[in-house]
């Protein structure tokens, strides 16, 4: 354990008390103690617009009535499998691809590629949404630090929301790829196991930039790749999936009633509601995109308006 003071460069008034767990610099709790001095101790993650919209989707997120108020998508059932989906899922783009491929190339070899990728998509954003939720309600009722078996929970939730709220890119990714093979199966393989299993976001970005370099798609991937948000997803998602359990900063105020959030060292995030409801709100933002574009591109190369004699 150790106890430092900050520079006027760093925030105001805080000592930092590292708890040293096994594992790297990382993995270790922090306990920051704000001495009182006056002036902003802590930047919030979101400006008071961004908090303000949070707010709003954190009480939908914890009360599946207000969700369902809120949401112009909710109570939507599915054609591709029947499920209903959940508040923010981009419906018309979504159903729009699976209806021209179920119309023009149900026949096609791969189209259970496509077929099963499209399942994935609402339940892996559906347990995204579940596991943020279970996230939400826990660091509500027991804070940031809690005792070990309510952490473990936690963190549990953590990783099931990043893994499954990544995996939506990933599948969504997959269906595109399964539709270019549709076009262009030289360059879009998915002949073997080998071939489906090189299939990623990135892969399939590069197929289209080579299959179809001047198609809208193309800038649909770029903006996609550009994103912060999309960044984001993918790092957390990662770090958690491959290497370490991040541990949290959390603040101790001596002289002020301000209450400081924990945060998570992975990414210095406020651990609390905010956390799955912006994370949410650019998944919806995100894949919204990618299904617009789908749908755009499937209506331009898979369905082309038919011309009279």
């Amino acid at each position: 354990m150790w106890l430092r003071r900050k520079t006027r460069h760093q925030p105001y008034g805080i000592l930092p008390t590292d708890v040293a767990y096994p594992g790297h610099d990382g993995a270790r709790d922090t306990i920051a103690v704000g001495l009182g001095l006056g002036g902003p101790v802590w930047k919030p993650f979101l400006d008071s617009e961004q908090s303000n919209s949070v707010g709003v989707t954190a009480r939908a997120m914890n009360d599946p009535m207000e969700s369902r108020q809120t949401s112009s998508n909710s109570g939507t059932t599915l054609r591709s499998n029947g499920m209903v989906v959940p508040e923010g899922f981009p419906v018309a783009g979504y159903e729009h691809v699976y209806d021209i491929v179920m119309r023009r190339h149900s026949g096609h070899a791969h189209c259970e590629h496509l077929a099963g990728a499209w399942n994935a998509i609402p339940y892996r954003y559906q347990a995204a949404r579940d596991a943020g939720v279970a996230f939400a309600e826990s660091v509500t009722a027991h804070g940031a630090a809690p005792q070990a078996d309510i952490r473990y929970r936690q963190e549990r939730s953590l990783f099931d929301y990043y893994s499954a709220g990544f995996s939506v890119f990933e599948c969504t990714c997959y269906g595109l790829y399964a539709i270019g093979s549709f076009l262009r199966p030289d360059i879009f393989l998915l002949a073997t196991a080998r071939d489906q299993q090189r299939v990623s976001p990135t892969s399939t970005r590069d197929a289209f930039n080579r299959a179809f370099p001047a198609d809208s798609i193309c800038t649909i991937f770029a903006t996609l790749f550009a994103d912060r948000a999309y960044q984001e997803w993918r790092e957390v998602r990662n770090v958690l999936t491959h290497r370490t359990s991040p541990g949290r900063r959390m603040y101790v105020s001596i002289g002020t009633d301000e209450e400081l959030p924990t945060e998570w060292k992975l990414n210095n995030a406020p651990l609390d509601a905010s956390l799955p409801a912006k994370g949410g709100a650019d998944l919806a933002r995100l894949l919204a995109l990618l299904l617009d574009g789908a749908a755009t591109f499937a209506a331009s190369h898979l369905d082309p308006p038919q011309h009279s004699p």
